[in-house]
């Protein structure tokens, strides 16, 4: 157990903890911070000494009242939302835990360790080893695998199945207002450092300046599965990681799918394959559906298909 002065510094994983439980819940006691640290009662007043050298030249102060419990007295603003992150995880319940491990697995570009995920997570040993059992279920049902070598933890399986599972998870977590007659879509800041703030920004922005140009619109359920897809598989291209198999030629998109991955490869900065604008312009095609002709889609076999069973991309 280490730690360093000042919160400007890194913590330990524990005390930060403590701080971030503390934090979420106004008011805690010694029982229940001996049940989150694992230890017995004589040794949290060391972690509590160590949260009060953690916040010096703040504006916090930890508070211990007899009979009253223990608690924080101070202006927050400066670590509000990294307390409010921390927090968020702290209180997630089995089922957001277990998505949100497995949205992390789904997406990183190496294998993660168990005692990372712990360490990231808040969690024990033994909960992650039951989240482990859940998360293998239900990625049984994509044909996917969880599996382990000394590096740590992956998954195995098809990119297209990968980010099926990746696109529901985040999609659950979706909240969309509308401000000035524009879109404006947000995740909780328990997804930040799954999917970046500022790329979210620059893809809606896209979004937006495509509906300019060509006149397109889509409805809520496209929108958000166009911009959810782009997310997730920006991430995935920056990682070398790509989908392989294409139904046909370039010379087959549609204009608007054109405009569209020329927007995002100048925004994002980056290059977007064949393979990748195919998927790209199956999204674009079922927001164009009530105004194309049914032998439109009938052109193509694999891309009907594709685009009867979107919704489950």
């Amino acid at each position: 157990m280490t730690t360093s002065s000042g919160m400007g510094e890194q913590v330990s994983n524990d005390v930060q903890r403590v701080i971030a439980y503390i934090y979420s819940k106004d008011l805690v006691h010694y029982s229940e911070l001996t049940k989150l640290l694992d230890v017995s009662r004589k040794k949290v007043p060391k972690y509590l000494d160590l949260v009060e050298e953690a916040l010096k030249g703040t504006d916090v102060r930890l508070i211990r009242k007899r009979n009253v419990g223990i608690y924080f007295e101070g202006d927050f603003d400066k670590f509000k939302q990294k307390f409010q992150d921390d927090a968020q995880l702290l209180n997630l319940d089995a089922v957001g835990r277990e998505s949100l491990i497995l949205l992390k697995l789904l997406i990183s570009d190496h294998e993660i360790t168990m005692a990372r995920l712990c360490e990231r997570f808040y969690i024990s040993g033994s909960t992650l080893d039951r989240d482990i059992k859940q998360i293998k279920i239900s990625l049984a049902k994509y044909h996917l695998q969880l599996l382990s070598d000394n590096h740590g933890l992956y998954i195995k399986g098809a990119e297209r199945n990968k980010r099926n599972i990746a696109s529901k998870i985040v999609a659950r977590y979706w909240r969309e207002s509308v401000k000035a007659n524009t879109r404006v879509v947000n995740f909780p800041s328990s997804l930040n450092e799954l999917i970046d703030k500022d790329s979210l920004k620059k893809v809606q922005t896209v979004l937006h300046e495509l509906q300019i140009k060509t006149g397109l619109t889509f409805t809520e359920y496209q929108y958000q599965s166009l911009l959810i897809h782009i997310c997730i598989s920006t991430l995935r291209i920056k990682n070398d990681r790509f989908l392989q198999d294409s139904d046909y030629g370039a010379n087959q998109f549609c204009e608007e799918t054109r405009v569209l991955v020329k927007l995002l490869e100048t925004t994002l900065k980056i290059s977007i394959p064949v393979t990748e604008q195919e998927y790209l312009n199956i999204h674009i095609l079922a927001a164009k559906k009530n105004r194309i002709e049914v032998t439109d889609f009938e052109q193509n076999t694999k891309l009907n298909t594709k685009l009867q069973t979107l919704s489950a991309f």
